[in-house]
């Protein structure tokens, strides 16, 4: 390797420093040239890389000016593209139509600030870009300039520089890697330099052979590499000897930590993320989202449930969401014409109301009201600030109001502290625009989190992983280059960023952009970079399908995995999986401390004999007693309704823990509206214009079918406005909405039952019906309320109303029946001396009835011998404490169920 024979021969002439692509290869060989050199000590500024390199040699004939940095860049953006909001003065990059949406072109006009002098370069403009958009690139520039003058910036890429070498002399490695080594060495301007020496891929006599290994999926791929790995340190390989190289590495990195932990290989991530990313920074985008979506519930929650942070109040974070799920404070509503504060007026509601509403007391509310008002405050004083200074003094306000950063770990607070320090920055590139105004300083400071990075200082003990690229010059005993496919190690690079394909395309011959494709010469140093390196890569990706890289695919050096005997790499979670799934009789010949804790855990928990096992045991004698007092809390009676009975017959569990221990899971997830409070609405309306009716004789007459529009919705007037009073309410575009859509349901019944049951008369709505069992002594009840009573041609009958699902006759009479309402509201009317013929549901959403009964007695008799039978063994299983599940018998529905988290059916083996 010429790089290792340049260092040896190099190393003893002190006014030779070498320079490498990046700082990590910098950093590696001052730390390796003492494994082959006499020297006991270095000085590390002979060890620097490319962009140091430019740092100290590059100079430029403005001594006044400084170099314009991101901060600048993006503050001239944000000045600029508010002007054009108001003024439009682009027409291409931005179009007219979409100059109120100019910010959003912050991120890539950034990226083309630093090349856009290279217009230049293109003799002529007229051909091969279109005319628009070489008017508005050009203004774009004229604006920079002015900029840059003004504030006295300097833009390096724009200047040429000069070299100041000092009597050193500099070997440079490698710069066919470097994006802008090519552009700046056009005329070998660096290359024909008497005191730089250029090593380059070039100049190495023969590369390593190369081969790519293909893997069927990526699990496969980092699970077999952290095995090799595992077993590379089991022979006692030191750490530092072993690197991994990563392309895409944001996107594999959640799945590779979690893979190191379980294989017991610890990582050590070089990787610098854009700070918001961090939970302690992303506070900012938080609570810019408050701002910017009207304190929504949403923006509130993530804000509020970040525990990354160390609030002062955490439980009054989650009261105030409480209290927001329950009220439905979705967001603060506004149009042009109306605005809505929300928050304000359910908070008015709340603390007005005479009765405890959603768990709250009155203190409660006052103090989730007092604490939001502080927060809301907070927030738009943040978002008003009118320059940088004062936003410095509200942010650090916010946190000593809200947070407790002395319970911040260390790590954490460098986060925050850096996030703060970038604020510096832009505190101080203002400084020097001091005749600009800012229309929003906050946004302008999230912007800059978003692209600012940010990498953690100290690194746990590991194996080294890097981003693709950033290791390429390094050379450690082994080096693992995973997710090596096409998309991940092409490497291209646009010196004219402001152009896209069809103009490169166009002007390929005046820009010659081939010469800028770093992908194989990227691939071919990688060769170099381990004494042995694996290039590896997944056919099946975690983000779709991967296909190989081109270098490989003509050099015909690709290889799909294959587990032969002898290189077999024992992997403890496929033995153990063997094993429990009966593949093999032996366990595994070892296994990981996690297995080890978790084996010892499940001894204790899921292996351990159970005292209390309620899948197939009743409860013992205290328990059955405390249960069943539970459940007769009314007089002493066992109280059983249809819905109960059919909750207990799907799954006694359940019935257990929602009936029995009245366990209630507290949640942050909203609802603008649930079905059933449509449901309980249309049956209040339901039942005043139907008992209406029946003070009216009980008929429903063709010549008042106006008549009763008017008082339907009369009623339906009433019952919402009364609701509207008393219940929280969406939005109010959406009550109106929901309003009309309820209005339209009620009226719809009416227009059915004027068709089809004409002839009906009406006896009761809303009939509540009790049935004491007998003995007496089993102090047992059957209650049900009736919707409708109705009396026609085929005899009477009972209707039901149904909002969404509507059992069929198989649900009702089958031989496994799930729904016992119908036979539950026959045996109560039977008690009571009347019979019925017929019953049916009327769906409120398909708008007709369903008739389930007609005159057919057989079916009626067979229903209540099922219902009965039903009735006893609920009774009996009961009082003796049974609440297991007979799951051999039937198949449980658990797709709505509160309670899968507790119970884990669907995980149960055997």
């Amino acid at each position: 390797m010429q790089l290792l024979q340049s260092i040896k021969q190099y190393i003893e002439k002190r006014d030779t420093i070498f320079v490498f692509p990046s700082e990590t290869a910098s950093r590696f060989w001052l730390k390796r040239s003492f494994s082959f050199t006499h020297r006991r000590t270095l000085s590390h500024e002979r060890f620097i890389s490319w962009d140091h390199f430019k740092k100290i040699t590059f100079k430029y004939s403005l001594p006044a000016f400084r170099p314009v940095n991101e901060a600048a860049r993006i503050l001239f953006l944000h000045h600029l593209l508010a002007e054009n909001r108001e003024k439009s003065f682009f027409r291409s990059i931005i179009p007219r139509d979409y100059a109120e949406y100019s910010p959003l072109q912050i991120t890539t006009l950034r990226k083309i600030l630093p090349y856009l002098n290279r217009i230049s370069d293109i003799p002529r403009l007229d051909q091969g870009i279109e005319a628009g958009k070489k008017k508005d690139l050009l203004l774009l520039l004229d604006k920079y300039l002015e900029f840059l003058e003004a504030g006295r910036f300097f833009e390096p890429g724009y200047e040429q520089p000069w070299l100041e070498v000092n009597n050193f002399n500099y070997l440079l490695f490698y710069p066919e890697i470097l994006a802008d080594f090519h552009y700046l060495n056009r005329k070998g301007w660096l290359s024909n330099h008497p005191e730089i020496k250029i090593i380059s891929l070039a100049d190495e006599a023969t590369l390593p052979e190369l081969k790519l290994t293909s893997f069927e999926n990526s699990e496969e791929e980092l699970t077999r590499v952290l095995l090799k790995i595992g077993a590379l340190l089991d022979n006692q390989v030191e750490p530092a000897e072993i690197a991994i190289s990563v392309p895409a590495l944001e996107q594999l990195e959640s799945r590779l930590l979690l893979l190191s932990r379980l294989h017991e290989v610890p990582l050590q991530l070089h990787q610098s993320k854009p700070v918001l990313r961090y939970p302690q920074a992303r506070l900012f985008g938080d609570m810019k989202g408050c701002i910017d979506s009207g304190f929504s519930i949403e923006s509130l929650k993530a804000l509020l449930f970040n525990y990354a942070l160390p609030w002062k109040k955490e439980q009054l974070n989650r009261k105030l969401i409480r209290f927001a799920v329950y009220y439905r404070v979705f967001r603060n509503y506004s149009t042009p014409g109306v605005k809505i504060d929300l928050w304000q007026e359910n908070i008015k509601k709340a603390l007005a109301s005479s009765e405890l509403q959603g768990g709250f007391e009155s203190a409660e509310i006052g103090e989730i009201a007092g604490y939001f008002k502080r927060l809301k405050s907070s927030l738009q004083a943040i978002a008003e600030s009118k320059d940088f200074n004062v936003l410095k003094e509200k942010l650090l306000s916010f946190s000593d109001s809200f947070l407790s950063t002395a319970d911040f770990n260390e790590e954490e607070l460098k986060v925050f502290q850096f996030s703060l320090k970038a604020l510096n920055e832009l505190i101080t590139a203002a400084a020097r625009c001091d005749s600009r105004q800012f229309s929003s300083p906050f946004a302008i400071l999230v912007a800059y989190l978003e692209e600012k990075p940010y990498a953690p200082g100290d690194l746990p003990p590991g194996i080294a992983v890097y981003p693709y690229r950033l290791a390429a010059a390094i050379r450690p005993k082994y080096h693992f280059i995973v997710n090596a496919c096409q998309s991940g190690t092409e490497h291209i690079i646009k010196p004219y960023p402001f152009l896209n394909i069809h103009e490169e395309y166009s002007l390929a011959d005046i820009l010659s952009t081939g010469e800028y494709d770093l992908s194989a010469p990227f691939i071919r140093l990688y060769s170099l970079s381990g004494q042995e390196v694996f290039f590896s890569y997944a056919r099946k990706s975690y983000s779709g399908i991967s296909l190989p890289p081109a270098h490989f695919v003509t050099s015909g050096a690709i290889s799909d995995f294959s587990e032969r005997e002898e290189e077999r790499l024992s992997d403890p979670y496929s033995s153990e999986r063997a094993l429990w799934a009966g593949k093999q009789a032996a366990g595994p010949e070892r296994l990981y401390r996690g297995q080890l804790q978790g084996f010892s855990r499940a001894e204790k928990t899921s292996l351990k004999a159970k005292s209390l096992n309620l899948w197939n045991t009743p409860l013992d004698q205290e328990q059955s007693r405390v249960i069943n007092r539970r459940l007769r809390r009314r007089e002493g009676y066992l109280v059983i309704s249809p819905s109960s009975l059919e909750q207990y017959d799907n799954c006694a569990f359940n019935f257990l823990l929602d009936r029995g221990l009245a366990i209630d899971e507290e949640s942050y997830l909203p609802e603008n509206w649930e079905a059933r409070e449509t449901g309980n609405i249309l049956h209040e309306i339901y039942r005043r214009f139907y008992q209406w009716v029946i003070e009216r004789g009980g008929h429903l007459e063709r010549d008042s079918f106006t008549l009763y529009q008017v008082q339907l919705k009369d009623f339906t007037g009433g019952v919402l406005k009364s609701y509207s009073r008393n219940q929280p309410l969406p939005v109010f575009p959406l009550w109106r909405e929901k309003w009309r859509n309820i209005e339209g349901l009620a009226l719809a019944l009416l227009d059915v039952d004027m068709k089809i049951f004409p002839e009906q008369r009406i006896i009761d709505v809303e009939k509540l019906l009790t049935l004491s069992l007998e003995p007496e002594s089993r102090k047992v009840k059957l209650t049900g309320r009736i919707d409708r009573i109705a009396e026609n041609s085929k005899g009477m009958g009972v209707v039901d109303y149904k909002k969404s699902r509507t059992p069929k006759s198989g649900d009702i009479f089958g031989t496994r029946p799930t729904s016992f309402q119908i036979p539950f509201y026959i045996l109560l009317l039977s008690t009571s001396g009347r019979k019925t013929d017929w019953a049916a549901y009327y769906s409120m959403e398909e708008k007709k009835y369903i008739m389930v009964l007609d005159n057919e007695p057989e079916l009626q008799e067979y229903a209540g011998r099922n219902l009965a039978e039903t009735i006893d063994g609920m009774i009996e299983n009961i009082e003796r404490g049974d609440f297991s599940m007979a799951i051999a018998a039937k198949k449980i529905n658990c797709r709505f169920c509160p309670y899968q988290g507790i119970c884990r059916h669907n995980f149960i083996l055997g």
